[in-house]
């Protein structure tokens, strides 16, 4: 996946709503139905002209925090030689819609019309007590155009700094390995999400030490649009190995489901994510 470089912007006045760069531009609103929403209508027979989003596509910021010391950065990036527009929808933890501030608007949908080959950046506001964490589904208008990005959250807060970056996960993955390099020293959290908002999905989480041995299994369902984060040293009592990894199964329920995972080292102030596809 790309990682292209974060952008520098201008907030324009025009009611605090729109950031622009070199003629992109996005705008954060309220209301309306974007290809999340709409998936589950042709789902349920209400759009019989929507074209299912492919399984293998990148589609899903799998987590944003914001507030409590947090701030989340989502990076887009065209990567088409001609301008496109992307729509992402915020979503809560449980599956509800997400009224999301950043620092261009509050709302639960941002439209970026982007640039060829150019790069839109826009982030939380981080000024609440509390933190509040969503993931993001995200689309390009046209179904066929490309577009790569990236969040950077970062916490700040009494002198401690630290920072973790996210690619776009595909919108199915339903089996990855994550990981795990001296458990008992670092921590490591594996994001779940079911993107699917009518029916469950049940997730298998086995840790297995360097040999292939399981040392630990635990099972995670979850509901229509929910999203869980496993911290694996909390989950799993025997993390006596130096090296391993978690592989996670989606075990029955939605297909539309995926994840990911960052692991934070005990001088390190990066996290660094870790997740590698099974077929």
């Amino acid at each position: 996946m790309p990682r292209p470089a974060i952008a520098l912007l201008t907030v324009v006045a025009c009611s605090g709503l729109i950031a622009q760069e070199n003629g992109s531009q996005t705008r954060v609103d309220s209301g309306g139905q974007g290809s999340l929403r709409s998936r589950a209508a042709a789902k349920q027979g209400d759009n019989r002209n929507f074209a299912y989003i492919g399984s293998n596509e990148l589609h899903v910021f799998p987590s944003l925090l914001d507030g409590g010391g947090w701030q989340s950065s989502i990076i887009l990036t065209n990567l088409e030689d001609r301008p496109i527009q992307v729509v992402c929808e915020y979503v809560a933890p449980d599956g509800a819609t997400r009224q999301m501030s950043f620092d261009i608007g509050t709302g639960d949908k941002s439209t970026s019309d982007i640039n060829a080959f150019g790069t839109e950046t826009f982030q939380t506001t981080g000024q609440t007590a509390d933190t509040t964490s969503s993931w993001a589904y995200c689309t390009a208008s046209q179904r066929n155009d490309r577009f790569g990005g990236y969040t950077l959250l970062r916490y700040n807060r009494d002198g401690v700094v630290r920072e973790y970056t996210l690619p776009l996960s595909p919108d199915s993955e339903t089996r990855f390995l994550v990981p795990l390099q001296r458990p008992v020293d670092s921590r490591t959290d594996v994001v779940l999400i079911n993107t699917d908002l009518d029916i469950n999905a049940t997730f298998q989480l086995t840790v297995l030490d360097g040999k292939g041995n399981t040392k630990g299994v635990t099972q995670k369902t979850l509901r229509p649009g929910e999203q869980q984060v496993v911290t694996v040293n909390d989950s799993f009592a025997t993390l006596d190995f130096t090296s391993g990894a978690v592989l996670v199964e989606r075990l029955s329920g939605s297909q539309f489901v995926t994840g990911a995972a960052v692991r934070q080292g005990p001088d390190s102030v990066h996290g660094l994510p870790s997740m590698t596809p099974v077929q």
